[in-house]
């Protein structure tokens, strides 16, 4: 029977072939081949983005607290300044009144005022102390107890470049906006990706092998590496895939979050032109406060002078010295406040334009189609 022909006459088959198939419209191409990896990398490229956007905003709120702590420490010295200006006035008052020359109910006046200021001065410390924990908690400082000292001084007010310059900076240089351009490269290449897999399958596929036959498995071995009996075969295979809707959702899926992406885009630009214009006006404005405040610390310092001679002359009262003093004060905090938020406008428009922090490492171009 065939049956005892298979086992009285068993015979052993060996084989070693390669197979080439070569895709001619779906899947065809490197770009294609390419499209998960040059995800991956934009992919990588956006995280480092988000990072070095994350410290620039870190960075900026650092330089606020700094210079907030650095106007507190100066508001404070100007409080004790207009302190040590009422206890003078006090002693003169009381030397006045001793020589005859003033009622003693002008005591009063001249007590209330520097017990007032006593009261200012004690909110500024306090004013003080909460900035420095603020700068504590930013720059994570663990201990709590030293001294916060400022030792750079506000920079000296200067013409920023124009807004035209600034708002080009920014379209090169803001982390947010080319993290937005690399991912918009991605949503290209996820639909040139999923475009292609709509497309039927053409492949050339072809193969070549060592063919062995023999009643023991080591002859047909043995025939097979003698390279004596060869096969191969060549063709085409073509595949169409009846309404392929998985790879059409694909493709219209990433078609409309390309789409969004764009769009969302557009927004961002003018997010980004507001922002830079606010910031940029604010610096300009910031340095016609500082001019200005200049002007009127200068001007109350003259009049207090003024105003002093007059009172020792007696054509002046206490009160009218105390509110002298009370005006110069108050131009000369208004004069380091002013200073002090130029130097956190100058920060924020850096950090409108994405130039606040050096890149560093962070130079990696993204991969296009």
């Amino acid at each position: 029977s065939n049956l005892e022909f298979l086992v009285d006459n068993p015979y052993h088959r060996s084989d070693l072939t390669l197979m080439v198939s070569q895709p001619f419209l779906k899947d065809f191409g490197k770009r294609v081949q390419r499209s998960g990896l040059n995800v991956a990398i934009n992919d990588r490229q956006i995280s480092r983005l988000k990072l070095a956007e994350e410290v620039s905003d870190v960075a900026l709120e650092t330089i606020r607290n700094y210079w907030e702590l650095s106007f507190a420490r100066a508001n404070n010295d100007v409080s004790r300044f207009s302190l040590e200006l009422a206890e003078s006035l006090l002693e003169e008052v009381k030397a006045r009144i001793k020589a005859g020359k003033l009622a003693p109910v002008e005591v009063f006046t001249a007590e209330a005022e520097v017990a007032k200021r006593q009261e200012s001065l004690i909110r500024d410390r306090r004013v003080v102390g909460n900035s420095e924990d603020r700068l504590r908690s930013v720059i994570y400082l663990q201990d709590w107890e030293k001294e916060l000292l400022p030792v750079d001084l506000p920079p000296s007010p200067q013409e920023p470049a124009s807004l035209d310059r600034a708002i080009e900076d920014a379209f090169q240089y803001r982390y947010d906006y080319r993290q937005a351009q690399v991912d918009l490269r991605n949503k290209g290449i996820l639909t040139s990706f999923y475009g292609n897999q709509k497309l039927s399958e053409l492949d050339l596929v072809a193969s070549a092998g060592l063919n062995g036959v023999d009643e023991e498995y080591g002859g047909a071995l043995e025939d097979m590496t003698s390279g004596k009996y060869l096969s191969w075969s060549a063709g085409v295979q073509y595949t169409v895939l009846i309404g392929n809707r998985s790879a059409r959702g694909n493709y219209a899926r990433a078609l409309n979050e390309e789409q969004q992406t764009a769009v969302a885009i557009r927004a961002l630009e003018q997010q980004i032109r507001v922002e830079v214009r606010e910031a940029w006006r604010n610096l300009t404005i910031a340095i016609e406060a500082i001019e200005s405040a200049e002007k009127t610390r200068v001007a109350t310092e003259k009049k207090l002078r003024a105003e002093e001679e007059k009172f020792k002359v007696g054509k002046a009262t206490v009160n009218d010295v105390s509110q002298f003093q009370e005006e110069y004060a108050r131009a000369l905090s208004s004069e380091v406040r002013v200073k002090a938020a130029y130097a956190i406008a100058l920060a924020e428009l850096e950090r409108a334009k994405g130039t606040l922090v050096q890149e560093g490492s962070v130079r990696l171009e993204a991969v296009r189609e």
